[in-house]
């Protein structure tokens, strides 16, 4: 008798688990296919963010502004030093010059980016790229990869 009393839980659990079961426990549901969708939609925005901004004041060098990062593109020119005034919120880049040219300043007041100057130092022969910040500049991300140079963390 108590051996039936143990059996009779045992087969009602295996009973009524057979009644929600699917039909075919490996076939997705409609929940995890949205969900599948939803994070290859959130990688093609990550891997192609909108532009907000492009300015090519000369040949040599072209500046892409992002919504959380900036890419400076400069083909022939060598970053060769990098440092911020965190006092006057900006993020200073110098560059090895390969020519002379005369200053260029853009007003962008794009995202946390309100201006870009590029000016010649033909004395040093380096030129300098000024990334003036809106807000309070404590730390940003740098890399350099071949001719871009990408910042990260202004935002």
């Amino acid at each position: 008798m108590n051996k039936i009393k143990l059996i009779i839980p045992i087969v009602l659990v295996l009973f009524m688990s057979t009644l929600i079961a699917r039909e075919n426990p490996f076939i997705p549901t409609q929940a995890f296919l949205d969900e599948k969708a939803a994070i290859i939609e959130q990688k093609e925005q990550e891997i192609n963010p909108k532009i907000l901004l492009e300015y090519k004041a000369y040949d040599f060098i072209s500046i892409k502004i992002y919504d959380n990062h900036l890419k400076i593109n400069t083909p022939n020119n060598k970053l060769f030093r990098h440092f911020k005034l965190l006092n006057e919120n900006k993020i200073v880049l110098d560059f090895k010059k390969s020519n002379k040219f005369l200053t260029s300043t853009k007003v962008i007041n794009q995202g946390n980016i309100s201006k870009i100057i590029i000016g010649d130092h033909p004395e040093k022969d380096f030129f300098r790229v000024v990334i003036l910040i809106n807000k309070d500049l404590s730390i940003y991300n740098l890399e350099y990869q071949k001719s871009n140079i990408l910042i990260n963390n202004f935002n």
